[in-house]
């Protein structure tokens, strides 16, 4: 590849899967093969939204528990060593 050529990258078809599926379920109901409700028929849609909200709230609650956790490390740490320094300072000037 010479420089300054972007490559390409092909996927093997695994950016069809929602659509397919969505196309299957409503050929299905149209059909008459099945008697699912409309909202089940487009799952395919609102289901990887909801999935992804679910993600997404559970990267936060990670990193939000996660920085409290740390942030109170962090403050012990900064009580222990001013109180640690605070002992020296009255032993020094007794």
């Amino acid at each position: 590849m010479k420089r300054g050529e972007l490559q390409v990258t092909r996927k093997n078809g695994g950016g069809l899967l929602y659509p397919l599926t969505l196309g299957l379920f409503i050929a299905l109901r149209l059909a008459g093969v099945t008697d699912w409700s409309w909202w089940w028929v487009l799952s395919p849609l609102w289901l990887a939204v909801v999935l992804a909200a679910l993600a997404v709230g559970a990267l936060f609650l990670t990193f939000a528990l996660g920085g409290l956790y740390a942030r109170r490390i962090i403050e012990n740490s900064i009580r222990r060593n001013r109180d640690r320094w605070l002992r020296g300072r009255n032993l020094e000037t007794c």
